[in-house]
């Protein structure tokens, strides 16, 4: 789950889940990308695989404790807050708007 910034004043683009990931789902997805293995459930070698690809290709946007905010490979700034949809979208208007900045 990322905000993206956009030319448009006081909007984010948002992950394109039609209502956006809940806080449940957003941390259980954090989780896995942790270390994390889902309980109750045998995984595939496939899905095992499937995980640790993600784990790599991801581990700049996840940490334990904090919010990772970074810069991607066209030099964009991206806020990975894994706190779900609707808590993303209440802080829109909250004290990062000094991340729509163009620097």
């Amino acid at each position: 789950m990322f905000v993206e910034p956009t030319h448009i004043q006081d909007h984010a683009k948002w992950d394109p889940l039609p209502d956006g990931a809940s806080f449940e789902i957003a941390r259980d997805i954090r989780d896995i990308l942790l270390g994390a293995i889902p309980s109750g459930v045998t995984l595939t070698r496939r899905a095992v695989a499937a995980f640790d690809g993600q784990r790599v290709h991801r581990s700049d946007q996840v940490t334990d404790g904090a919010l990772v905010i970074m810069r991607d490979d066209r030099n964009d700034r991206r806020w990975w807050t894994w706190a779900g949809s609707k808590a993303s979208r209440a802080s829109r208007r909250g004290p990062w708007a000094w991340f729509r900045r163009d620097n």
